[in-house]
């Protein structure tokens, strides 16, 4: 099986990508491009926008999205964050469910 290199993209860059036109989450450790999807988010593009450019992990576990479909996520991912910056979160099970669709 061939991995899937994912870009590495700083929390920096990740904070540029904060407007209504250009919105960058991060999950996880892992950075989409969720702009496209703004307004099709069951919650409201508000949500969204709160946490542009910002980590929304626990807010998207606190929506109760523990049943996103995983391939649903794929199609916004831009890159991770580099090692040095990951967020210690306490959620394994979700980095390895995420890690199938890297492959």
């Amino acid at each position: 099986m061939i991995t899937r290199q994912l870009k590495e993209i700083a929390i920096k860059e990740v904070q540029l990508h904060d407007t209504y036109n250009d919105i960058w989450i991060i999950l996880f450790n892992r950075v989409y491009d969720v702009t496209a999807f703004l307004h099709e988010h069951p919650g409201g593009y508000e949500v969204l926008l709160e946490y542009a450019g910002r980590d929304a992990s626990l807010a998207f576990l606190g929506a109760g999205h523990d049943s996103v479909p995983m391939a649903s996520l794929q199609n916004y991912l831009v890159g991770i964050l580099p090692e040095s910056e990951h967020l210690n979160l306490p959620f394994p099970d979700w980095n390895n469910r995420l890690k199938e669709f890297e492959s």
